[in-house]
C-alpha cells in the first residue's frame, strides 16, 4: 500500500511540476560549466555594496525580485536545517537580514499535497524544492534564473562568512537536487 501511495505521490508531484527540471542536482546549481564552484569564478562580482546589489546586477534582476527570490532560497534553506546550524549562518552573515529576506519571499496558495506526507522527509524535501521553484515562476524568474542566484548567493557567502557557511547553504538547499 505504501508503494503505492508513493508512485501515486511521485505522478502528482510530477504532473505539478513538469517545468522543472528535477535532473538539476544542488552541485549543478552551484558550479559554472568549467567546473568552478561560484559565480565569482565567472566574473567579478562586487559584493561590497552587499547581497541584493549583487544578485541585481548578475542576474538583471529587478531590486524586488532579487530580494524576493533570495528570500525564497533562504526560506529554504531555514527549512532544511535545525536551528542551530541556521543561527549559526546567520551568525556568520550578520549584515545580510535573512529574516527580511524571507518575509519577502511570495506567499503561495497552499497547493500542497498530503500524498507528500506520506514519504516523510522525503516528501518535504521535494515539497520545499518545488516551493522555491513555484516561488520563483511567481517572480518572472526560470530555473536557470534560479541557479545565478544560488551560484552568486554562494559567492557572497564566501566571501562574507568563509567555506562554513557555504557548507551550511550546500546543505540547506540539498532538496534542491532532483
Amino acid at each position: 500500500m505504501k508503494l503505492i501511495l508513493s508512485g501515486l505521490c511521485f505522478l502528482v508531484i510530477s504532473a505539478s511540476a513538469s517545468a522543472i527540471d528535477w535532473g538539476k542536482s544542488a552541485a549543478d546549481l552551484m558550479s559554472s560549466e568549467d567546473g568552478s564552484s561560484s559565480a565569482a569564478a565567472a566574473g567579478a562580482v562586487d559584493y561590497a555594496k552587499g547581497l541584493l546589489p549583487a544578485l541585481s546586477s548578475v542576474t538583471g534582476t529587478s531590486a524586488s525580485q532579487s530580494e524576493a527570490g533570495a528570500g525564497s532560497i533562504f526560506g529554504l534553506v531555514k527549512d532544511n536545517l535545525n536551528g542551530d546550524d541556521f543561527a549559526a549562518l546567520k551568525g556568520m552573515v550578520p549584515d545580510l537580514n535573512m529574516e527580511s529576506l524571507m518575509k519577502a519571499a511570495p506567499a503561495l496558495k497552499d497547493s500542497g499535497s498530503s500524498l507528500t506526507s506520506l514519504l516523510g522527509s522525503s516528501g518535504d524535501s521535494i515539497a520545499g524544492a518545488k516551493k522555491v521553484y513555484d516561488q520563483f515562476n511567481s517572480l518572472g524568474l526560470s530555473k536557470d534564473q534560479l541557479g545565478q542566484y544560488v551560484q552568486v548567493i554562494q559567492g557572497y557567502l564566501q566571501s562574507e562568512g568563509g567555506q562554513s557557511a557555504v557548507a551550511l547553504l550546500k546543505k540547506g538547499i540539498g532538496s534542491l537536487a532532483g
